[in-house]
């Protein structure tokens, strides 16, 4: 089954978050993460993900939930996803990896910090699962 680890990074009230422009699918943000490859647990995935789209090392993570997520965009099938909190890293924020390799007028990446009080009336956050999940866990009014 195509799986996927996702972190929820929380830093003095705020959610780094990674915005994208994407053409055909407008502007929009998601949870860092990415998918789990063979041979590496969910939480070693989420780890690697973080190092290579953010360049921070996580250092302290525990798991939150699971989800199956239904609605990829139409770019991946349905996936079972799992979401780690960090409330631990190291390192500057930076875009790494993929996303920096791929980063053009059409395809966009930005780390952005997002106020924790924002995430439930943000309608571009995806998943929407996940986001519903997230605030019902944190209790965000």
């Amino acid at each position: 089954m195509n799986k996927r680890a996702g972190a929820i990074i929380i830093k003095d009230g705020n959610m780094l978050l990674m915005r994208r422009v994407a053409e055909g699918r407008g502007e929009y943000l998601v949870f860092p993460g990415g998918g789990v490859e063979s041979g590496e647990t969910e939480e070693e995935a989420m780890k690697r993900e973080v190092q290579e789209e953010l360049s921070l090392e996580v250092t302290e993570s525990k798991f939150l939930f699971e989800v199956f997520n239904l609605f990829t965009m139409g770019k991946y099938p349905p996936r079972q996803e799992y979401y780690y909190l960090v409330t631990g890293f190291t390192g500057e924020v930076k875009l790494g990896g993929g996303e920096a390799e791929k980063m053009n007028e059409t395809d966009q990446y930005y780390p952005t910090w997002v106020e924790l009080a924002k995430i439930k009336t943000m309608d571009n956050l995806v998943p929407a699962v996940v986001k519903d999940k997230l605030t019902q866990i944190l209790n965000i009014i």
